[in-house]
């Protein structure tokens, strides 16, 4: 299973600094079905980090579940 992210960073007090990444995600499925993410709004997250924040550091975090059904 495939997901597309498009991160953009800018500046609120200068709207044309700014860049934008596409990244794509392969997420390894093991049971055949799909992730369910729990935390967002339109499948749209919203980080916001600060300009001077330091390399490596944590600033967003996701959810997601698998639901596990069983036939009989």
């Amino acid at each position: 299973m495939y997901f597309f992210v498009s991160l953009q960073a800018y500046n609120p007090n200068n709207e044309t600094m700014s860049s934008t990444v596409n990244i794509h995600i392969n997420v390894l499925d093991v049971n055949d079905n799909p992730p369910e993410f729990l935390q967002h709004t339109n499948n749209v997250y919203t980080v916001s980090v600060r300009e001077d924040t330091t390399i490596n550091t944590e600033v967003g975090l996701t959810t997601f579940i698998q639901s596990l059904y069983v036939r009989i």
